[in-house]
C-alpha cells in the first residue's frame, strides 16, 4: 500500500505521476436493459464468488432538489470456472424494478459470494431498503488491515494507493439519465465496480485470509446501531464509526462551557470580592425597596448594617446586640 497523501495538493500531484486506471484485457462490460438480458444476467451471477457492486445516480445541482432515482446498478464479477471478469451495468430507468430486486436479492443474500463495496450502505438505501447484503467487505475497512484506523477513504485515493493508478472522475457528475449513453459514461461506471475486485486482490495479498474474514459483515438496515455517547441510531457500522468522533467532540465541548469557571487560588491569587446582598428587601425590618441602593442607604443609616452585606438573604434575625437595639428602637 502507497501511504495516504495528506493535502489535496499532495494528492493531485501523487495521482498525476501514476498512470490512468483501464479496464482489463479479459474484462467484458455487458449493458443489461432488457428482461432477456436481465435473465442471462442472473445466470452468470448465481455463479459468481466475487462481486464489486457500485451505482450511479444523476446529480442535483440545486439546493434541496429532490434526489433522483438510481440511473445504474453495476455489478463487477468473477466465478472459479473463468480467470475473466464481467461488469453487468444494470438499466434500472428501463428493468422492471421488481424484476431487478428479484435477481439482487437473491445475489446479496449468497453467503458463499463475497461482495466488496465503497459506501454501498448509502446505495443500497437508494435501492431497497429491504434488501440485506451477506458477506459484504467495506473497501475502507480492507484497506484499514494495513493502515491501521482511518477515515473513510475515497475510492480514488483507494485505487492510489493500493494499485499505485489513477482512477478518473471526470464523468462522475455526468447525466446518468441520458440514453444511449456515452463510451466514456459506460467505461467510467464499469471501472468503479471492477476496481473493488483489483483492491481486494491487492490488499487480500498484503495480510491474511482470517483478517480478510475478520471484515466480513452483513448489511441489514433494519438492524440499528447505537450511539454509546448519545443514544442516536445509525443505519450501519460504517456510518457509526463517521458519527462517534463528531459526536464525541461536540459532547465534550458542550459540557466544557457547562462547566464553572475555577476560582482563582494560590498566593498570587486576587482577593475574593465579597458578595453584595442583591435583594431589596431589607434584612432587618423586610422592607421592600424600589431600588438597591435605597436598600442599602436604609440599612445603613437606620439599622447600622455595614455593606457589603452577607450572602444570606433569608436570614432576619440582625447581626449583634448592637443591631438588635437598633432595631427595637426602629
Amino acid at each position: 500500500m502507497l501511504p495516504l497523501p495528506g493535502s489535496k495538493a499532495e494528492l493531485q500531484a501523487a495521482l498525476n505521476s501514476v498512470p490512468i486506471l483501464t479496464l482489463g484485457a479479459n474484462t467484458r462490460v455487458t449493458f443489461v436493459c432488457t428482461l432477456a438480458e436481465l435473465s442471462a444476467c442472473h445466470e452468470q451471477l448465481q455463479k459468481a464468488l466475487l462481486v464489486g457492486l457500485d451505482s450511479e445516480t444523476r446529480p442535483v445541482f440545486r439546493k434541496g432538489a429532490p434526489r433522483q432515482p438510481v440511473s445504474l446498478l453495476q455489478i463487477a464479477m468473477r466465478d472459479a470456472a473463468s480467470a475473466a471478469e464481467t461488469v453487468f451495468i444494470l438499466d434500472l430507468l428501463a428493468l422492471p424494478k421488481a424484476n431487478v430486486t428479484t435477481v439482487l436479492a437473491e445475489l446479496l443474500a449468497s453467503t458463499t459470494c463475497i461482495k466488496i463495496g465503497q459506501g454501498f450502505e448509502s446505495d443500497l438505501k437508494d435501492l431497497d431498503d429491504a434488501l440485506v447484503v451477506h458477506n459484504y467487505i467495506e473497501a475502507t475497512d480492507l484497506a484499514r488491515l494495513t493502515l491501521g484506523n482511518t477515515a473513510l477513504i475515497s475510492l480514488q485515493k483507494l485505487t492510489y494507493m493500493a494499485l499505485g493508478r489513477r482512477l478518473t472522475k471526470s464523468q462522475q457528475k455526468s447525466n446518468w439519465n441520458l440514453r444511449p449513453l456515452k463510451p466514456a459514461q459506460l467505461t467510467y461506471a464499469a471501472l468503479d465496480a471492477a476496481v473493488l475486485l483489483q483492491i481486494y486482490d491487492a490488499i487480500c495479498a498484503e495480510t491474511s485470509v482470517e483478517a480478510v474474514a475478520s471484515v466480513t459483515q452483513t448489511l441489514d438496515r433494519s438492524v440499528q446501531f447505537v450511539c454509546d455517547n448519545c443514544g442516536a441510531t445509525r443505519p450501519s457500522l460504517e456510518s457509526l464509526r463517521q458519527h462517534t468522533p463528531t459526536c464525541k467532540a461536540v459532547t465534550a465541548k458542550t459540557l466544557r462551557a457547562k462547566l464553572p469557571t475555577p476560582a482563582a487560588h494560590g498566593p498570587n491569587a486576587p482577593p475574593l470580592k465579597p458578595k453584595r446582598n442583591k435583594s431589596r428587601t431589607c434584612r432587618a425590618c423586610q422592607h421592600v425597596f424600589k431600588t438597591i441602593p435605597a436598600r442599602e442607604k436604609h440599612e445603613a443609616n437606620v439599622h447600622k448594617i455595614k455593606i457589603p452585606l452577607r450572602t444570606d438573604a433569608k436570614t432576619s434575625a440582625p447581626e449583634s446586640a448592637d443591631d438588635a437595639m437598633d432595631v427595637d428602637s426602629h
